[in-house]
């Protein structure tokens, strides 16, 4: 039995430690098409399934949660998941606490322009422990994590940079956002 267990722990310390557990990854789950709640529900929308393409291509595994809008970033801080997926604006204040991984979401000023009614900040939209987070009005944040999660971020991002490269992350956001065309959103 002795060699069994030393045996286990060794496939795993080789494996890089592929038994770690899973990125919790939170949104409002009330903001679709970007995130919401479904009959069953099950969270989807488009940061989700853009979340779920970043972990499979991060090898990470990822459970997903709903949040409050107010005390998102208060329970991202406090550990209760390691990334959000929303939509939120950059601020300041928010940069000095979390990071925001590369943009995810292109702008669109016609999209401002007729959401500007509501309370919704659209000028960028982003989000995840990493968040995925709104940006500014140059473009939307994929994720946001606290600034001591640079490992996962660096992960996001490199994941984030090939779903942009093969074209994965414009047929998400032609899927979504119909109005907004085919692309490409983020020419390389």
């Amino acid at each position: 039995m002795r060699r069994l267990i030393l045996a286990a722990a060794a496939v795993f310390a080789l494996s890089g430690g592929a038994l770690a557990d899973p990125v919790r990854l939170a949104t409002e789950g009330a903001y679709p098409p970007f995130n919401f709640v479904d009959d069953n529900g099950k969270i989807g929308g488009f940061d989700v399934d853009v979340g779920n393409e970043l972990c499979k291509r991060a090898g990470l595994e990822c459970t997903w949660q709903t949040n409050e809008w107010d005390t998102l970033i208060a329970n991202l801080q406090a550990g209760n998941y390691d990334a959000i997926i929303a939509d939120m604006t950059i601020t300041d204040e928010r940069e000095k606490t979390i990071d925001f991984t590369k943009p995810y979401f292109p702008p669109d000023p016609s999209t401002y322009i007729s959401q500007a009614a509501t309370t919704y900040d659209y000028t960028a939209l982003s989000g995840v422990k990493i968040g995925a987070q709104s940006g500014t009005i140059q473009a939307n944040y994929l994720d946001q994590t606290r600034k001591a999660d640079t490992d996962l971020k660096g992960k996001l991002d490199t994941a984030l940079a090939a779903m942009k490269a093969d074209g994965s992350l414009d047929a998400l956001i032609a899927k979504y956002f119909p109005d907004m065309g085919a692309g490409p959103y983020f020419p390389q």
